[in-house]
């Protein structure tokens, strides 16, 4: 449905560094997301996607992938989940977090600079998801499918 893949840098997400892509979904049905991603070091928890219709909203859908699950170069990875119903045309949130790591040991997201997607934003939290700072320049890779 909606899709950003131009990469220029990496996001090091890790304890409270949380990531967040807004998006406007033409679907009414969501039923798998991609993010371009990668691992450095060990990271010691999960990883987590979720959709939320607000950034400090409850999860609509949510999913973990262990670390040994993610590449240690970039690729694109996949988070299936049981199909959600949106409303096309209404903002919604791709959130990736993880509870633990650090400076050394971390996931990391892709963006690509110069608002390569139109209709939506990077978000970042360095603390947790309680604050939420934008970047309308900027744009984590994603690809979102739906029926």
């Amino acid at each position: 449905d909606q899709q950003q893949t131009q990469m220029k840098s990496n996001f090091r997400l890790y304890t409270i560094r949380w990531g967040g892509q807004s998006f406007i979904p033409m679907v009414n049905t969501l039923t798998r997301v991609e993010v371009y991603m990668g691992k450095t070091g060990s990271p010691p928890s999960d990883i987590v996607l979720s959709i939320r219709s607000a950034l400090t909203g409850a999860d609509l859908v949510s999913i973990s992938k262990t670390a040994s699950q993610i590449p240690t170069t970039r690729s694109w990875v996949e988070f299936d989940f049981s199909d959600i119903l949106i409303t096309p045309g209404s903002t919604y949130y791709l959130v990736l977090k993880t509870s633990g790591g650090n400076f050394m040991n971390f996931y990391y997201w892709g963006y690509g600079s110069g608002t390569p997607y139109a209709n939506g934003m990077r978000w970042s939290s360095f603390i947790g998801g309680i604050i939420w700072t934008q970047f309308p320049k900027f744009d984590f890779c994603f690809k979102i499918y739906g029926v």
